[in-house]
């Protein structure tokens, strides 16, 4: 154990004492980035999904959440957005691949902006049609200190740990969103679908 690492409680207590103007892009970049995190602090709410990636609360407030989230190789998020919200992920062990989204013409005054809902249709299901995305931009996350990131700027996107080879390890990943983020929009890009998701916690801790 380095005698510079820390437990997530002390980054827990540090994002305690933030107001809502301070999670900002940077200082959660900081808090999350600049030092390691200490593996016995979380190795213990590690526990993953045959069927899907599995979704552990470690600490939920009325400003943030941190979630820790495990994925075995072959399980990928859907495209999905935050519904306004910022967060950000560190990759605690493995390595991670994201892709980011948008809609061409999703732009209003250098904002993404809903689709004008003269431009899609959704049915008696729920379903949202005429929802066309591009895919913008790749990125390979390995473990360690660098921390991505999604904000209204950049909205959309999709993260997983897709087998790419026999030997793939799991990946654990460690997310902070603002605010909490309990529901959100998934996309098709290949049927220019999108449907609202509830989202739900294999694991609660007792904060």
């Amino acid at each position: 154990m380095a005698a510079t690492d820390r437990p997530l409680t002390e980054i827990v207590d540090t994002l305690r004492s933030l107001t809502a103007e301070q999670f900002t892009h940077e200082r959660l970049t900081d808090i999350l980035g600049s030092l390691p995190i200490r593996e016995s602090s979380w190795l213990a709410r590690m526990a993953f999904r045959d069927d899907k990636y599995a979704r552990h609360s470690i600490h939920r407030t009325d400003l943030f959440d941190m979630v820790l989230l495990c994925w075995k190789p072959g399980q990928v998020s859907p495209v999905h957005n935050h519904q306004g919200n910022s967060g950000w992920v560190r990759v605690l062990r493995g390595r991670m691949e994201e892709s980011h989204w948008k809609a061409p013409d999703w732009v209003v005054a250098g904002v993404p902006m809903p689709n004008p809902a003269a431009e899609f249709d959704i049915d008696e299901e729920g379903v949202g049609h005429g929802i066309r995305l591009t895919k913008v931009k790749e990125f390979v996350h390995p473990a360690g200190p660098a921390v991505a990131s999604v904000d209204r700027q950049r909205p959309i996107h999709q993260l997983g740990n897709p087998q790419r080879h026999p030997d793939d390890e799991p990946a654990v990943t460690l997310h902070v969103y603002c605010r909490p983020h309990d529901a959100c929009l998934t996309f098709d890009p290949q049927q220019a679908t999108c449907r609202r998701v509830e989202l739900r916690f294999d694991t609660v801790a007792r904060n």
